[in-house]
């Protein structure tokens, strides 16, 4: 290969010729100068390689991974556990019994709500439609 290729020559038939023949000698005589400056192909890739593809990156990467998997095996398995208290999925601490009774009565406490929102403001009309409601005071694993 030659910058601008075999163009400007290829009229001459013997000039053409000569360009063939002597392609792979002025590739070595381009690889032998290059290697004595430094800049063969042996440390042009070492230095354009890409960040994540050098030993310490992957040896980083490594480390990442066991730790993440780590941290998974370490996590609260919800479909393992043979406890029938209830666990905060992600912490796996256990909630107390007040805050299990008002998680457990949640959806309950919500239809009753909606029962007395019908009643006060449609049917029997004692409290005006766009009052504020109460809101409904339970406990949940957040502190």
């Amino acid at each position: 290969k030659t910058e601008g290729g075999i163009i400007g020559c290829s009229r001459n038939a013997s000039a053409v010729q000569r360009w063939v023949l002597t392609s792979s000698d002025r590739g070595l005589i381009t690889d032998m100068c290059l290697e004595q400056c430094g800049l063969d192909d042996a440390s042009e890739q070492a230095e354009s390689m890409h960040k994540e593809c050098h030993a310490s990156r992957i040896q980083r990467d490594e480390g990442d991974v066991q730790r993440v998997q780590s941290t998974i095996t370490s996590w609260l398995n919800p479909f393992d556990f043979d406890e029938s208290e209830l666990v905060n999925l992600s912490s796996g601490v256990a909630c107390s019994d007040d805050t299990a009774t008002d998680l457990l009565l949640a959806k309950q406490r919500g239809l009753d709500a909606l029962n007395q929102f019908v009643n006060e403001r449609l049917v029997i009309q004692t409290k005006r439609f766009h009052d504020p409601l109460p809101k409904l005071k339970l406990r949940t694993f957040s502190p």
